[in-house]
C-alpha cells in the first residue's frame, strides 16, 4: 500500500533504482514480518489490523537504518541526484 506511492515519489525526485528498491524491501519486509506473526498466532487479526493502520510509524523505524546507510544521498539536493538517475535507466 505504501510502497508504490513511495517508489514513484522517490523516482520523481530523481533517485536511482537501487535506493528505491532498498526502501521498498524494508517496507515489504515489515509486511512479511507482520503476516508471519499473524500466521504463528503471535498477533490476532485485530492486532494485525491495528499494526496495519499504524503502519507508517513502524515503517519509518524500519527505513531509518536504510536511510542512515546512504545519508549523503538523502541529504543532497534533488538537482544533484537527477544526473546519476538518468544513467540508471
Amino acid at each position: 500500500m505504501y510502497t508504490l506511492p513511495m517508489a514513484a515519489w522517490m523516482r520523481f525526485r530523481g533517485m536511482a533504482w537501487r535506493p528505491i528498491l532498498e526502501m521498498s524491501g524494508a517496507i515489504l519486509g515489515l509486511a512479511v514480518m507482520l503476516l508471519a506473526l499473524a500466521a504463528l498466532g503471535a498477533l490476532s487479526p485485530g492486532g494485525v489490523q491495528r499494526w496495519a493502520l499504524a503502519f507508517c510509524g513502524p515503517a519509518c523505524v524500519i527505513m531509518l537504518p536504510v536511510m542512515l546507510l546512504r545519508l549523503d544521498m538523502y541529504t543532497r539536493s534533488a538537482q544533484l541526484r537527477r544526473a546519476p538517475a538518468a544513467r540508471d535507466r
